[in-house]
Order: structure tokens, then sequence, then C-alpha cells
């Protein structure tokens, strides 16, 4: 499916309605419950992993972030994501820079 093309854009607005309404497949985390920012890359990871193919095979919005998505596990794993602010993402991005 080529980007642009009338298949695309019916396959983005199938999924912006699908969000909205609330029927992706994504459990949610009882009340008072910490999830850690590994948790939730492991929840993107395996979304993605069925989304972002292309002829059966993964493409690049999945292959390419995970280098980042390392990095961010490195440093953050275990934080609570309610603890994740805009410091610690420049931190990541920091140690990003630094990696090359």
């Amino acid at each position: 499916m080529a980007w642009g093309s009338a298949d695309a854009r019916e396959a983005y607005r199938r999924f912006a309605a699908e969000w909205v309404a609330g029927s992706f497949d994504t459990p949610a985390v009882p009340v008072g419950e910490q999830v850690s920012v590994a948790e939730h890359v492991v929840g993107w990871m395996t979304r993605a992993d069925l989304v972002y193919r292309k002829g059966g095979e993964l493409t690049s919005v999945y292959l390419c972030p995970r280098g980042a998505m390392r990095l961010l596990l490195d440093l953050y794993g275990e934080t609570p994501t309610a603890k994740f602010d805009a410091a610690k993402l420049q931190a990541v991005r920091g140690d990003m820079v630094r990696c090359g």
C-alpha cells in the first residue's frame, strides 16, 4: 500500500475511527497500579509488530525505533511512566546524540 494512495488513506481513516471508538487491543491498567516505561515499550512493540508490515515484512516504522527504545530502556525502563517527564526525555535524547 503506497503512502498517499486511496488504500492508505482508507486504512488510516479506519485506524483513526477504531482508535476513537476504543476498539484497539490494549489492556487497561487497573486503577492505582504503576506502569513502567518498559511495559509501555513492550506494548508499543507488540502492537507495531502487527500494524507496521508491508507484504508480510516489518517496515522501517517498526525497525528504526528499536535502537532508540534500547537507549530508553537502559536509562528508564523501570521508571513509572507517571514519573517520566521532559527532563528524562532530554536525557534520553542526549544519550542518543552521544551514541551517534
